[in-house]
């Protein structure tokens, strides 16, 4: 029977709209939006319409935080002049991931210093939104050719 699916399985389908896809296709962020538009007994007039409806509700979102990012402004943690700049830049969301690397570097704590040379350093990373792990890593500076290297 297995061997002879191609001849069964689409009189059982031939009703329903695959819209081409399936979920290992899809991502997870992307099954979430069409979630909110289309569900497994959609068919294909309504789909194409729910489509338009989920692109222009997606652009109205991306509109509104576009706008929201050049009407407000979300404070530096620094007085460093690449914070500032990229607060010119940046949509507010994609500032805040910034600015948490920011904040991140200035609780840096230099652990052991070998004259200059060479900088042992302990650093809390956010994993998630509650949950920090604490991170060494040794930094050395080479003077001479101005270069720094990292183990991070």
């Amino acid at each position: 029977m297995f061997e002879e699916r191609q001849r069964w399985v689409p009189c059982y389908l031939k009703t329903s709209f695959w819209a081409g896809t399936s979920t290992t296709q899809r991502s997870e962020s992307i099954n979430a939006f069409f979630d909110l538009f289309v569900h497994s007994k959609t068919c294909l007039k309504q789909f194409v319409e729910q489509y338009g409806c989920a692109l222009k509700f997606k652009a109205e979102k991306e509109f509104q935080a576009d706008a929201e990012s050049f009407s407000k402004l979300v404070p530096c943690v620094s007085k460093f002049p690449m914070e500032k700049q990229m607060q010119g830049i940046y949509t507010m969301a994609k500032f805040k991931e910034f600015r948490d690397e920011v904040v991140g570097k200035l609780y840096c704590d230099i652990i052991q210093w070998d004259g200059g040379k060479i900088y042992h350093v302990k650093e809390e990373v956010k994993i998630t939104e509650d949950f920090y792990k604490t991170v060494y890593f040794i930094v050395e500076y080479d003077s001479g050719l101005c270069e720094c290297k990292c183990s991070c």
